[in-house]
C-alpha cells in the first residue's frame, strides 16, 4: 500500500518582486557584523537575519526602503532551492541558475563581516559554489521537492525594529 505523503508545507516560492539587504551590527560585539536580506515575493516576504530564514506577510507598511541596498539583478524569478552549512554559508540558488552566496570574511581590523555575492553560471567559480552547495553536509532547508519544512512563518511585529 502507498503512503501518501502530506502537501501541507510542500509549497513553491512565489515571484520574486524585488530583494534588499544591509548590514548588521551584533549587539554585543565590536567586531562582528552580520546581513539582514528581505526577498519580497507576491503575498509574503522571505526574511534572513543573518542566521534563519523566516516567512512574513509583506512588510509594506513598516518597511523603510532607504535603509536599505536592493539587489537589482534577481528580480522576477523565484527561488528554486535554500542550503545552509552550519551557520557559517548559505546559498540561494535561483530559477535562472544563479547563486546568492553568503559567507563570512575576516577584514584586516580582525571583524567578521557577513557577506554575499551573486554567482552566475559564467562565472570562473561557479561550479566550485555549486559543487560546494551540494556537498553531503550542507542542509537543504529548501527545494521544490522537500517543501518549506525547515522555514518558520513569524510575525512581521516580532521583527519590526530590524526593518527599519
Amino acid at each position: 500500500m502507498d503512503t501518501i505523503r502530506p502537501t501541507i508545507n510542500k509549497l513553491n516560492m512565489e515571484q520574486i518582486k524585488s530583494i534588499f539587504y544591509k548590514e548588521i551590527a551584533y549587539p554585543y560585539s565590536n567586531n562582528q557584523y552580520g546581513l539582514a536580506i528581505i526577498i519580497m515575493m507576491q503575498k509574503k516576504c522571505l526574511y534572513f537575519d543573518s542566521s534563519s530564514f523566516y516567512f512574513v506577510k509583506s512588510p509594506s507598511d513598516n518597511f523603510n526602503k532607504q535603509k536599505w541596498n536592493i539587489v537589482s539583478d534577481l528580480n522576477d524569478n523565484k527561488i528554486a532551492a535554500i542550503h545552509e552549512d552550519e551557520l557559517s554559508a548559505y546559498f540561494i540558488l535561483f530559477t535562472n541558475s544563479k547563486i546568492m552566496y553568503i559567507y563570512q570574511e575576516l577584514d584586516g581590523n580582525e571583524c567578521i563581516r557577513q557577506m554575499f555575492r551573486i554567482v552566475n553560471p559564467n562565472d570562473k567559480d561557479y561550479q566550485e559554489i555549486v559543487q560546494y552547495m551540494n556537498e553531503k553536509w550542507v542542509e537543504t532547508l529548501y527545494d521544490e521537492y522537500s517543501g518549506i519544512d525547515n522555514i518558520m512563518n513569524r510575525d512581521i511585529f516580532q521583527l519590526t525594529s530590524k526593518l527599519t
